[in-house]
């Protein structure tokens, strides 16, 4: 597009122009990047050049489909703007489409450095944003003096179009945008500012969810000095108005605050009243501020919506607030004027009682109390923030404060900021939810007694959850701190307090009021076990949940006791205790039945699938728990959060079972259902990190380890790098290393996982012992089979310490050490193992996965010992095992047995032509599934064949 002269722009900034060409500049300077930057350049009164000058951005070139853009192969142009040309793309290593956004050349080979430099670093911190309301960026490069960038393809329009198409409602509106507000809390919370928030920036995805883009403008908050503090530039012009240099202007002016538009600073807060500027034109149609001119002497004067009138009140008053001139009055945080967005008084309620308000109370509401009953009612209604206060005031919070940084950890700061956030927002909500069921029946009249009182239980039990984990923090020790971000994210969502269908349908509290106080105190109790199994503090969490019991058996109120038995169990499994885990969830599983609290059905048999079948490898009974535990999640309404959980469960069985492809299907379902019922980063990365780990299984290392790596960008800014879910993301990476036969780039990354683990969990929790087995697998594919071996035998002392004898897992753990004890030609202790895991095995299935590993390594001993009509029935039943199975495990598992049948069947001349063709077929098993991860087994292949008369028949 032509660009102006420097005497209108200066017009426009000085607010000489008519109002209509008002309007004209300012569209025509969001769009042009040279006005844009020439427009920066006059605020800041560092002169002007002419637009030829040689710094100015480059048209770009258009490129033809089917060109190869680094590795991604070029579809078609999907428009331009400002920054650059954007085409749909095709990745063929990961095998999915994606835009791809070229930015436009400079002139100058020296601006062009400092661009290219500034986007690939900011491109990196940009890449880590993980979140189901932002544009995922996958990939940056240099393609022909040109920085491009692989983002997610979203192909619904921006929330600009949207709006434009037609008038919207309110209420859509605000949804869209609420949406993208999430999204840009998100990268608050991942320490970036936007600085260029406006519905151009949004995209809608074919269902119509907004997801927020164009970081190109994005900072890292806190890292180097800040934008104004940089010292000028030689050129008074700046290169781009993307490029961060002192006298440029980032962003749209249209949208900028005050603070951005005369160069004095950005943070969370410029981006709130970017965020609040584009709300309000989107509800009323025009912008809340006329500005006299854009420089520091502008006069900000706010214009009066003439639109429409039936957006509420409280929105107004939330956007007017966001919309202050001085960054101070405006809220302290984009999830604080989320929430006040949110907060409609009553409509959620409204919408769920409209059809269960009698005549009578219709008749009331129109009627109306009279003034005293109304008053005495919000009288009544206004001890929340009291009682809030009480329970988190800043006598509370300093004592939290000075328990945290009394542990002289290095990460209390953080930690104490990033809980303290948590719990304000906790207790803010909490508050606000209190007053409101309370209003709802004692002012409005729309909600009745009983649903009040059924939501202030609910509250009760939330404040007292939340009460026993801050009084654990303000004693808190070192490993408290380690863990206090992750308890505030496991506090139980205050949603369900306020979900009237479900309060109705759940267990009553007792009528015997001496009953109902003491079933009070007992659920104060389990606030107590879950604040400590929440903090890892195990073993007294474990007393504390016995004495629960034991009270809530006396008491004899049976859905107090399943939830007292639920927590008991969980506790016993993350102890590794597991017979006393199943038998304290089978505990839980009957009370519940019996109380009809289907809730605690759904959680404690989705616990006991994990404990059956991914921890025990008793997978027929786990998936008949899984039938159970489905119906009581249906009966409870198919609430997302169980369902959730018992798809993650059910995933990590199969994988157990090495059935990859279902468990895949599993994790992904859980990952979607997580991603539009939280934005819990804990929650979402325990998803990913779970489906890392059944791709990579699977066979598909770039996916996993795609997931792993947003696990581990969705955990360090809120856990940091010391924590055992950190540790467990690290552990699938080395995971994909391994698979990818990186052996020497695995060890330490599975050395340092191991670290933290026994740090953390202990020497034989299974996390840390399926670190220990990864890393001796490294040693042993290095050949290091010496010292690999005290990790096998350390695998299986501890397995028999935890799991007992006959576990199925020992049975792995004695097949894996005789492997080893092969190699290195101990055979006769090889062949004690194998019939160890045998005895074990027998009471399996018979397609189990471990029962063909089994059979080789008894095979391989009897090869070993020159006995190969020994070995050939053995393996012919365990290649009849792997018929007809899918995954990568099996598919090992198969080229393993076709190389060993190859061998034994050579001694038989009259079997050699099978032979060869048996280890031909092992070679191309093994080389689909990775030939630098298989080479050591490839190298003894190719080797057999290189080594015998008929190898060529089978090339």
């Amino acid at each position: 597009m032509p660009c102006l002269d420097e005497n209108t722009l200066a017009a426009f900034l000085d607010g000489t122009l008519g109002s209509a060409s008002m309007v004209e500049v300012e569209r025509h300077v969001e769009q042009c990047p040279s006005c844009g930057g020439l427009v920066a350049t006059l605020i800041r009164g560092q002169g002007s050049q002419p637009h030829s000058a040689p710094l100015l951005p480059k048209p770009p070139s258009e490129l033809i489909r089917g060109v190869l853009v680094g590795r991604y192969v070029l579809l078609e142009r999907l428009g331009a703007g400002g920054m650059g040309v954007v085409y749909s793309a095709y990745d063929p290593t990961l095998e999915r489409k994606v835009a791809l956004k070229l930015v436009r050349e400079l002139a100058d080979p020296e601006a062009l450095e400092q661009v290219r430099a500034r986007l690939l670093r900011e491109g990196k911190v940009v890449a880590q944003l993980s979140h189901p309301n932002v544009v995922a960026v996958y990939d940056m490069g240099i393609f022909e003096e040109q920085v491009y960038v692989a983002m997610e393809l979203v192909e619904g329009g921006t929330l600009g179009g949207w709006l434009k198409q037609q008038r919207r409602g309110w209420r859509e509106v605000l949804e869209k945008f609420l949406a993208a507000g999430e999204g840009l809390l998100a990268a608050h919370r991942a320490q970036l500012i936007h600085r260029d928030f406006k519905p151009d920036n949004v995209l809608l995805d074919r269902e119509g969810r907004a997801k927020v883009t164009d970081f190109g403008l994005a900072r890292p908050l806190g890292e180097g000095p800040s934008v104004e503090s940089l010292p000028p530039v030689e050129s008074p012009v700046p290169a781009a108005p993307w490029e961060t240099r002192a006298g440029t202007l980032l962003g749209t002016p249209a949208y900028m605050a005050p603070e951005q538009l005369v160069g004095t600073g950005a943070d969370e807060l410029s981006d709130q009243f970017g965020f609040a500027v584009a709300l309000w034109e989107a509800l009323f149609g025009a912008r809340p501020y006329k500005v006299s001119a854009l420089s520091a002497d502008a006069v900000w004067t706010f214009v009066e919506p003439a639109g429409d009138e039936k957006v509420p009140p409280y929105l107004k008053r939330a956007l007017r607030r966001a919309l202050s001139i001085a960054p101070a009055d405006r809220f302290r945080s984009m999830r604080e004027l989320l929430d006040a967005l949110s907060s409609d008084p009553g409509r959620a309620l409204r919408r769920k009682l409209s059809w269960a308000v009698g005549v009578p109370a219709l008749l009331a509401l129109t009627a109306g109390p009279v003034w005293w009953t109304a008053t005495r009612g919000a009288r009544a209604c206004q001890d929340a923030g009291e009682i809030s206060g009480s329970a988190w005031g800043s006598a509370r919070s300093e004592a939290v404060r000075s328990a945290f940084f009394a542990t002289q950890r290095a990460d209390a700061p953080a930690a104490w900021e990033l809980a303290r956030r948590g719990l304000d927002e906790y207790w803010r909500g909490w508050s606000a939810m209190r007053a409101e069921a309370c209003v709802a029946t004692r002012v409005k009249g729309v909600q009745s007694d009983e649903l009040l009182g059924l939501r202030m239980a609910c509250l009760e039990r939330r404040r007292a959850e939340a009460g026993a984990l801050i009084d654990l923090f303000a004693h808190a020790d070192r490993e408290v701190v380690g863990r206090a971000v992750e308890a505030v994210h496991a506090l139980t969502p205050l949603a369900s307090c306020a979900d009237a269908e479900a309060l109705l349908a759940r267990v009553r509290p007792p009528e015997d009021a001496s009953v109902r106080a003491k079933v009070d105190a007992l659920r104060r109790q389990l606030g107590e076990v879950k604040a400590l199994l929440d903090t890892d503090k195990l073993r007294e969490g474990l007393a504390k949940a016995r004495v629960a019991v034991e009270t809530a058996k006396a008491l004899g109120y049976r859905p107090a006791l399943a939830d007292a038995d639920y927590l008991l169990g969980k506790i016993e499994e993350r102890l590794g205790e597991l017979a006393a885990s199943e038998a304290a969830l089978l505990e839980s599983i009957a009370e519940a039945e019996a109380g009809r609290h289907d809730e605690a059905v759904a959680q404690a048999a989705t616990h006991l699938v994990l404990v059956l079948g991914a921890r025990q490898a008793r997978f027929a009974e786990a998936h008949a728990w899984g039938k159970l535990a489905e119906a009581a999640v249906a009966r409870v309404g198919g609430e997302r959060e169980l369902q959730a959980r018992l798809l993650q469960a059910r995933g990590m069985v199969l994988y157990a079972e090495g059935k990859l492809p279902a468990a895949v299907e599993q994790h992904r379902q859980a990952l979607a259902l997580r991603e539009k019922a939280t934005n819990d980063p804990l929650s979402l990365a325990e998803a990913l990190n779970d489906l890392g780990a059944s791709l990579r299984a699977d066979g598909k290392p770039e996916e996993a380890l795609a997931a792993f790596q947003r696990a581990l960008a969705l955990l360090i800014p809120v856990l940091g790098a010391e924590n055992d879910r950190v540790a467990s993301a690290r552990n699938g990476i080395g995971n994909v290393l391994l698979s990818a036969g990186r052996f020497d780039e695995a060890l330490p990354v599975y050395q340092q996982a191991l670290a933290i683990f026994e740090k953390l969990l202990g020497p034989t929790h299974f996390k840390t012992l399926t670190t220990v087995n990864n890393v001796g697998v490294v040693f042993a594919e290095q050949e290091r089979f010496a010292q690999a071996l005290p990790y096998f035998e350390r695998v299986l002392e501890a397995r028999l310490g935890t799991l007992g004898a006959a576990s199925p897992k020992v049975a792995d753990a004695h097949s894996n050490l005789g492997m080893l004890l092969l190699e290195l030609g101990r055979l006769d202790e090889a062949q004690g193992h194998f019939e160890k895991a045998r005895e074990i095995l027998q009471g399996q299935p018979l397609d189990h996965f471990s029962q063909a590993e089994s059979l080789i390594g008894f095979a391989r001993v009897h090869l070993a010992r020159g006995a190969p009509g020994k070995a050939l029935p053995l393996l012919e039943k365990a290649l009849a095992l792997c018929q007809g199975k899918e995954g990568f495990r099996f598919d090992y598992t198969r080229g393993r047995v076709q190389f060993a049948m190859a061998q034994a069947l050579w001694e038989n001349p009259a079997s050699r032509a099978r032979s060869v063709e048996l280890a031909a077929q092992a070679r191309e098993a093994l080389t689909a599934l990775g030939r630098s991860r298989f080479k050591r087994d490839l190298g003894l292949v190719e080797s057999w064949l290189a080594a015998h008369p008929l190898a060529k028949a089978g090339k």
